[in-house]
């Protein structure tokens, strides 16, 4: 379902997915033909896709939020923290590098394998507390199964997932 959420500078059309209580869900495109290629550059760390995603998606950031971004394979975040880093020039936002993880398989590959990773299999924790007068905004190119996704919101509490594009999967 396509919604405007939030009113801003910029025009902000998300895709929206309510996954629990406390967890929205928000994307600026379908993964699809059309968006793919752009988040495929975003894993790549191409600075023009990393643009034309932040703009797309601070347009949907609410007020008084931080933005957080999810760790990769590696345990930390890389393409994501720059994505975050390019939203919060264009917002204003404060961005927490504070959500790590196990080094682990990427679950593209473990998909392709047969074997989805679960949320343990992440080993998500909280480098540092992160400010309860923000609201917390999970940074992520793309949302598949949303593994990542419901893991990190179950870490933080109550929370906005952002990415750039979601396949509408969510298992």
């Amino acid at each position: 379902m396509t919604h405007s959420l939030f009113t801003s500078q910029y025009d902000c059309t998300a895709e929206i997915a309510v996954a629990k209580d406390d967890i929205l869900l928000l994307s600026t495109a379908h993964y699809n033909n059309s968006s793919r290629h752009i988040a495929h550059k975003l894993k790549e760390g191409d600075y023009n896709a990393i643009v034309t995603a932040a703009y797309r998606m601070a347009a949907c950031l609410p007020e008084n939020c931080i933005l957080i971004p999810a760790p990769g394979r590696n345990g930390y975040a890389t393409q994501t923290l720059k994505l975050a880093k390019m939203i919060s020039r264009i917002s204003g936002a404060q961005v927490a590098d504070v959500l790590k993880g196990c080094q682990r398989m990427a679950n593209y590959d473990a998909k392709k394998q047969g074997h989805p990773l679960k949320m343990d299999d992440l080993g998500l924790y909280l480098a540092e507390s992160i400010p309860a007068d923000k609201t917390a905004v999970i940074i992520d190119n793309v949302v598949d199964t949303g593994t990542t996704a419901f893991a990190a919101a179950n870490l933080i509490g109550s929370c906005i997932v952002l990415s750039y594009a979601m396949t509408g999967v969510l298992s």
